[in-house]
């Protein structure tokens, strides 16, 4: 008997569902699910999709289906508690939260998709040409993957059918969660860019800053780049090919060499009336860090409204410690996330001096942990 196919949910069956695993199982989310409004649901009830529809075996069979539900209830279960306890410590709600945190929303709403930045997609230098890359030739799975993202991006708006007379190729880069990540090969349009040259923060500064409080929480935004839109007239730079046909962002993607330094500015604007009081960002990853549970609830609380989605796998919420940028960060010390160090030790024999440089270059971050490293720079 041939497996049942998982199927594509309209919106209205979405609701309905997001409504039945609410009323099935309230015991996982406590009574507070109930004042969350149906969009915010619908939107857990896509997450929790996401990562059961893994890459490559879409779409699933309903066994595999309630399987991976299976393996997500623990982590499901888990953050539910850490809500849970949080709404208990709020006893009615926390003390409120510094003034100029809470404008933050309302910046942030203001700034969410403006008419556009200078530089998203940038100036091109005089007499640069550009040309059409070819399009690769992806796997069925990749093509299936492909066509998913198509379908989701067009609806939100984030690109559209495009008439540009370049375009750079699309290609998957596999993560360790199994799942791809779409690339867009913009080596050509980079390469004759006008260069924004705003400043990313000093990574030193930042550890300066975060060391001293005792509870912390991490996030990493969801699609971050995707808050800015292409300025009006360029989006015919980001365009690229794919075998369902030419298409062009209106929001700013990913690869283009400004989108950090665009970001960068977006994020600081937002948080431009409160710099340095209790978060610290570089570029997409955020710490919010307090001196005490009360006081952090406060400002978890301001930073959870204000539209700014998360990345659930990479959220850390309320802990003792942190990992940030490559270090582990505690109220005591800061140190090497440890994760780090085989890629030190397992580093492949150097055979020419550019490889030198890339491993030193990689080496020189964490310069401050290893004994007599200083010495080694020598020729």
């Amino acid at each position: 008997m041939a497996p049942q196919r998982h199927p594509r949910f309209s919106e209205e069956k979405l609701r309905v569902m997001v409504e039945e695993i609410i009323r099935v199982e309230p015991q996982l989310f406590g009574s507070q699910m109930q004042q969350i409004s149906i969009a915010r649901k619908m939107a857990l009830w896509r997450r929790i999709m996401d990562s059961i529809n893994a890459v490559g075996q879409h779409p699933r069979t309903r066994d595999d289906i309630r399987k991976r539900w299976d393996d997500l209830r623990g982590k499901v279960r888990s953050i539910a508690a850490r809500l849970q306890l949080a709404v208990q410590r709020t006893g009615g709600g926390p003390s409120p939260p510094p003034p100029q945190l809470t404008t933050w929303k309302e910046q942030v709403l203001a700034l969410m998709h403006p008419e556009g930045l200078t530089g998203v997609a940038g100036g091109l230098d005089s007499g640069a040409t550009l040309s059409c890359s070819r399009v690769y030739d992806l796997s069925e799975p990749e093509n299936r993957y492909l066509r998913d993202y198509l379908d989701d991006v067009l609806a939100k708006g984030f690109i559209h059918h495009s008439t540009s007379p370049v375009s750079s190729s699309l290609f998957f880069v596999p993560e360790k969660n199994r799942e791809l990540r779409t690339c867009i090969g913009y080596h050509a349009v980079n390469k004759v860019t006008i260069k924004n040259r705003y400043p990313l923060p000093l990574i030193s500064v930042l550890l300066d800053q975060v060391c001293q409080p005792t509870i912390y929480t991490k996030l990493n935004l969801r699609g971050a780049y995707h808050l800015i839109r292409v300025m009006k007239g360029d989006e015919w730079k980001t365009a690229f090919r794919t075998k369902f046909g030419l298409f062009e962002y209106t929001v700013m993607p990913f690869g283009l060499c400004n989108a950090p330094s665009e970001f960068q500015f977006f994020i600081n604007e937002v948080l431009q009336e409160f710099p340095d009081v209790c978060i610290v960002v570089y570029i997409d990853d955020i710490l919010i860090y307090s001196s005490s549970t009360e006081e952090h609830i406060g400002h978890v609380r301001v930073v959870h409204e204000h539209h700014l989605f998360a990345k659930l796998e990479k959220f850390i919420f309320h802990a003792p410690t942190a990992e940030f940028l490559g270090y582990v960060i505690t109220p005591d010390e800061i140190s090497m996330d440890r994760s780090k160090v085989p890629s030190i030790l397992d580093w492949v024999a150097l055979r020419s001096i550019k490889e030198v440089q890339q491993f030193l270059g990689f080496a020189d971050f964490y310069q401050r942990f290893i004994t007599t490293f200083l010495p080694w720079y020598l020729p």
